[in-house]
């Protein structure tokens, strides 16, 4: 089968309120669920896009998580190598020597060698930490959350969250001193699967994890761990973080008593329900 973004298919699922976050649902429903349930292997035989919109950077994004690795993952093909295609473009640019670094870059952590047995997207090793049990008051820093489900319905397969990060202080914040926790309760023992599906400083710059709390507490026995490699948050601005868990086996989440959980978020909420850390310090909402 052949997937393809706005700027060449202009489906009602890319104009929703939810979008990107919807994509996985389209997927599962129209070809991803072929096989995830045995039915037969399924095979992308084409998917490209210049890149040129944020919409399309967004649905590639979330294309290549939802494709995964190796024997666990999707077989793929990309369309296309050649720059002439006019549509999409190639991964080689218009001198026809050039590689299109951007694509290149993100097809990169899909590519495997022929049986090869790496696992779909990114496996969460559980760990364990303590939760803290007081905030430390803002000083420097002014970091304010709002957060959109990409699914709103209470069982789910999958967590899918948006958050965004603004900065209302007068001083820019380096973000690899910040991190942000998602809490929720796993409700099973299966492995779980992180993805990151968009982000303004681009997925490359942001690791997610799943951390297991001692002690659990009341709508969290887990949260989700979400930190950045580099990037700075200037005074005034915002960032979008776009990601996603969901267990090996796809079996199902009851998100309605998550502590993070914001229900009917079709659009971005204000939450004091996720946690803003700075050097390992709570200095936000929780």
């Amino acid at each position: 089968m052949h997937d393809y973004p706005s700027s060449v298919a202009g489906h009602s699922w890319f104009q929703a309120s939810n979008y990107p976050q919807n994509l996985t649902q389209v997927w599962d429903t129209n070809w991803g669920y072929i096989q995830q349930q045995g039915i037969a292997p399924v095979w992308v035989g084409e998917f490209g896009s210049r890149l040129q919109t944020q919409s399309d950077q967004e649905w590639f994004n979330a294309l290549v998580n939802y494709l995964g690795q190796g024997s666990s993952g999707y077989n793929w093909t990309f369309w296309s190598w050649n720059p002439d295609s006019v549509d999409t473009g190639g991964i080689l640019q218009d001198d026809w020597q050039t590689v299109v670094q951007q694509k290149q870059d993100k097809l990169r952590t899909i590519q495997f060698q022929m049986g090869g047995q790496a696992t779909a997207q990114q496996q969460s090793s559980v760990q364990t930490q303590t939760t803290p049990t007081s905030a430390p008051a803002v000083t420097q820093n002014a970091l304010t959350l709002a957060e959109q489900s990409g699914n709103q319905n209470a069982t789910v397969n999958q967590l899918q969250i948006a958050l965004k990060l603004t900065n209302t202080s007068s001083s820019p914040v380096d973000l690899k001193n910040v991190t942000l926790r998602y809490w929720y309760t796993v409700d099973g023992s299966k492995n779980e699967v992180t993805a990151c599906d968009y982000a303004t400083i681009e997925c490359s710059n942001v690791q997610t994890s799943v951390v297991k709390m001692q002690p659990s507490q009341t709508g969290a026995d887990e949260y989700m761990q979400i930190s950045f490699s580099g990037g700075s948050l200037a005074a005034n601005a915002f960032t979008e973080i776009k990601v996603r868990v969901h267990k090996s086996d796809w079996s199902n989440y009851n998100q309605s008593n998550d502590y993070s959980f914001v229900a009917n978020a079709s659009t971005y909420q204000p939450t004091t329900h996720v946690g803003i850390y700075n050097n390992g310090k709570l200095i936000g909402t929780r």
